[in-house]
């Protein structure tokens, strides 16, 4: 076992100039690896606020904004073969308020009706399950603002399995965050009775 003399020794030495360049090598391997064995794609860029690496070397990252600069300018429910697929990791961040074009917030995310916020869930699920390898998982980001977290997760079922999430018990409003499966939508894992998430999209929830 090493002396607290060592310890201290060892963290004197890091604290010296230049020291953590010579550890940079190790690290620039391992962000290479990252990139060979992970691949992430965020379809809800926007200006990537939930990432903490905002140009993470896994991510790639799609908005249909042009001026977010995301690396391809795609409407996340058509996806361009250039995205490519064998993703195991998708971010869906998608827009769950209705702001008016004059909003402050429409500025920074942009501007979508209630309707239009339905059919990207929908359609973003199903397009980011084709892009997706078998055993992907999805990171997706709600808040209660236009639809019930429910709800959301709802239309996102027939591709994707919910597992677990912050916020699923309705206990804490505001924003969630709920990890999803990728499951075979020809054969999709059914809702059981009195569960959160088996939720009719013709109940008229919202």
């Amino acid at each position: 076992m090493r002396g607290s003399d060592q310890i201290g020794t060892d963290a004197d030495e890091l604290r010296k100039p230049g020291s953590l360049q010579r550890h940079e090598p190790d690290y620039a391997n391992h962000r290479k690896e990252l990139i060979r064995h992970m691949k992430i794609l965020d379809i809800s860029a926007g200006n990537r606020g939930i990432w903490f690496d905002k140009d993470h070397p896994c991510a790639t990252f799609v908005d249909v904004r042009p001026e977010v600069q995301p690396h391809f300018v795609a409407d996340s429910r058509a996806l361009p073969a250039e995205v490519g697929d064998g993703y195991q990791l998708v971010v869906f961040d998608p827009p769950h308020k209705s702001n008016g074009p004059n909003f402050g917030m429409a500025r920074s995310y942009g501007c979508f009706s209630h309707e239009e916020i339905r059919s990207i869930i929908a359609g973003s699920a199903k397009e980011a399950h084709r892009v997706a390898a078998d055993d992907a998982l999805m990171a997706f980001k709600w808040n209660e603002h236009s639809l019930k977290l429910s709800t959301a997760i709802a239309m996102l079922r027939p591709y994707w399995e919910p597992l677990f999430g912050h916020g699923v018990t309705h206990q804490q409003k505001g924003t969630s965050w709920v990890m999803l499966r990728r499951v075979d939508y020809f054969n999709p894992t059914p809702a059981r009775k009195g569960d959160l998430f088996a939720v009719s999209l013709t109940s008229g929830e919202h």
